[in-house]
């Protein structure tokens, strides 16, 4: 599940554990835009996220980190060719 809205960071989190609570395998919410950035949120109950964040940073110039079950950052990048990269991962 990926969703991009416009939250604060601790609303931001919240959504990932709402996600994960309604079942989702692995949650990601960006809030931000294309112009100033995007900060996000990764987080699973069942996956390590942490190589989900770094080649997330590596492909969009990010920087962020965080445990296996979820990790937050900031990347700069179009929202289209973000939600393109992580449906391919």
């Amino acid at each position: 599940v990926c969703l991009f809205e416009e939250t604060d960071p601790v609303m931001t989190r919240e959504l990932v554990n709402l996600l994960l609570k309604k079942g989702a395998k692995m949650a990601a919410v960006f809030s931000g835009n294309e112009r100033e950035g995007y900060r996000y949120v990764l987080g699973s109950r069942s996956l390590d996220v942490r190589k989900n964040g770094k080649l997330l940073n590596e492909a969009f110039h990010g920087r962020g980190g965080g445990k296996p079950e979820m990790v937050q950052g900031t990347v700069q990048g179009k929202r289209e060719e973000i939600e393109a990269f992580l449906n391919c991962r």
